[in-house]
C-alpha cells in the first residue's frame, strides 16, 4: 500500500510504503523528475521548487512496485 500526503502538496511531500527501496518520479509526460534510493518505510521530500502540475511516483519496495499520483500546487 502506498500513501502520499499532503495531496495536493505545496512544499513537502511524504511517501509511505512498507520497505521502500527506490523512488522514481516523473511528470505526466513520462519525463524523469527525481530519483531516490531508500531503506525505510517513510520518505519526506522537499518539493517547493517543483513546477505546478501532476506527477507520478513509482515506488519500488521489497514486495514489488506501486505507482501513485500527486499534485503540486
Amino acid at each position: 500500500e502506498l500513501t502520499l500526503y499532503p495531496n495536493p502538496a505545496d512544499d513537502r511531500l511524504t511517501i509511505e510504503a512498507e520497505g521502500i527501496e527506490r523512488v522514481f518520479m516523473t511528470d505526466m509526460q513520462g519525463m524523469p523528475v527525481a530519483a531516490f534510493n531508500s531503506n525505510t518505510d517513510r520518505l519526506e521530500l522537499q518539493v517547493e521548487s517543483y513546477p505546478v502540475g501532476i506527477y507520478l511516483v513509482h515506488v519500488y519496495t521489497q514486495n514489488g512496485k506501486v505507482i501513485g499520483k500527486w499534485v503540486k500546487r
